[in-house]
C-alpha cells in the first residue's frame, strides 16, 4: 500500500497546484465553504477533507462561547455545509469532515466533541479525527510527549469503538500497536 499525500490549504491555487503534481487529498481547513475550492472539489475526482474552523488563519482567543454545546454548534455547521456542497454537486463520498478538535474550541468543548464525535456519522461522511499532542491534553497529563502520546492512544481507542474512519496521530508505531491489541479484542467480542 503506497502513503497518500494529503496537502493542507485553503487557497484555491495552491490546491490546483497539489493536484496538478499528484496529491491525493486537499485539506480545506476553512470547511471547503469558498466558492473556488467548492468548484475545484467537484471538477476533481480526489478526497477532500473540511475542517470547522470558526477563524482563518486560526486565532486561539476566537472560540465558541463558553458552556456551548460544542457538538451542536458543529452539526449545525456541517448541515449548512452539507447544504452548500449537495447543491454544487459535489459527491459526498469523495468528502471527509474534521470537526476540528481544538480549532475554535476551549479544552471543556474539545473533550466533549470527541465524546460524540462518532454521530456525525449518521450524515454519512467518512470522519477525521486530529486529537494527537493538542494543548488541551495539558489538562489531563504533563508536559511530556510520552504522557500526551499515552492519553493520545487512550482518546484514539474511544474514538475507533465510534467508528471513526481516519486518526491523525503523531506516534504512529504506538498506535498501530495499541489497535492491532484492540482490534483483536474487537473481533473475538462479536464471534
Amino acid at each position: 500500500l503506497a502513503p497518500l499525500i494529503s496537502v493542507d490549504t485553503y487557497h484555491a491555487e495552491t490546491a490546483r497546484r497539489a493536484l496538478d503534481i499528484g496529491a491525493d487529498i486537499i485539506n480545506d481547513v476553512s470547511g471547503l465553504c469558498s466558492p473556488e475550492m467548492i468548484d475545484l472539489a467537484a471538477s476533481s475526482r480526489t478526497d477532500w477533507i473540511a475542517m470547522h474552523s470558526l477563524s482563518i488563519p486560526v486565532d486561539r482567543k476566537h472560540v465558541l462561547p463558553v458552556g456551548s454545546d460544542s457538538y451542536t454548534e458543529v452539526e449545525r455547521w456541517l448541515t449548512q455545509r452539507l447544504e452548500l456542497w449537495d447543491k454544487a454537486g459535489l459527491d459526498l463520498e469523495r468528502i471527509i469532515f474534521d470537526p476540528g478538535v481544538g480549532f475554535g474550541k476551549d479544552s471543556l468543548q474539545s473533550l466533549q466533541l470527541l465524546k460524540q464525535v462518532g454521530h456525525f456519522r449518521r450524515h454519512g461522511l467518512r470522519i477525521l479525527v486530529g486529537h494527537s499532542r493538542k494543548s488541551f491534553l495539558h489538562q489531563l497529563t504533563g508536559a511530556e510527549l510520552v504522557e500526551k502520546d499515552q492519553a493520545t492512544v487512550g482518546m484514539s481507542l474511544q474514538l475507533c469503538h465510534q467508528r471513526v474512519d481516519i486518526l491523525r496521530v503523531h506516534n504512529i508505531p504506538l498506535h498501530a500497536a495499541a489497535y492491532r491489541g484492540w482490534s483483536h479484542l474487537q473481533s473475538s467480542a462479536a464471534s
